[in-house]
């Protein structure tokens, strides 16, 4: 128990020595650091002063030439709008040229075959009523031959009811003797009419 007291208090000391070895190697470091960051800056401070000098300078130049370029282009944006313009200008009247020479076109060939139309129509209407009036004058003269066939007929008939009733009363002239005892009185209808008798 003697002896560990002392073996602690030398590693005590042996580690607090060695701990400030360490801080005073620490501090170095940091203070090496501190100068390199200070160097460091000093130097990145300068090439950071020419650099934006540097970039100030191009940057003007550059600058300068995007604005002629962008005033050029510019211009001849507006050149070409201006022509653009003047294109679509000749090229709407021209479209508006051909629609209005289409619509005329369209309205004669509509004309023309409006009148061809009409003319087909009134052939139409035309033959139709040359058709009726043919059909009226076949349709009369089928109903005067017939009328006319039937007046033949009864004319016909007429003449052989007559011949009939004239040879009727040529045989019974003929053949019939008269009867002294027989009631000869011919009455007045059968001297117009003596086929009605004869029956």
């Amino acid at each position: 128990m003697a002896l560990l007291i002392p073996t602690l208090a030398a590693l005590l000391v042996v580690s607090a020595f060695t701990a400030l070895l360490l801080l005073a190697l620490v501090a170095s470091a940091f203070v090496a650091l501190l100068l390199a960051l200070v160097a460091s800056a000093f130097v990145a401070l300068l090439l950071a002063l020419v650099t934006s000098a540097f970039v100030a300078l191009l940057l003007a130049l550059v600058t300068s030439a995007f604005v002629a370029l962008l005033l050029a282009l510019v211009t001849s944006a507006f050149t070409a709008l201006l022509l653009l313009a003047l294109v679509a200008s000749a090229f709407t009247a021209l479209l508006l040229l051909a629609l209005v020479a289409s619509a005329f076109t369209a309205l004669l060939l509509l004309a023309l075959v409006a009148s061809a139309f009409v003319a087909l129509l009134l052939a139409l209407v035309t033959s139709a009523f040359t058709a009726l009036l043919l059909l009226a004058l076949v349709a009369s003269a089928f109903t005067a031959l017939l009328l006319l066939a039937l007046v033949v007929s009864a004319f016909t008939a007429l003449l052989e009811v007559l011949v009939a009733a004239t040879s009727a009363d040529t045989g019974r002239l003929v053949t019939s003797i008269p009867n002294p005892s027989e009631n000869n009185e011919i009455p007045i209808t059968a001297q117009f009419l003596p086929h009605l008798y004869n029956l």
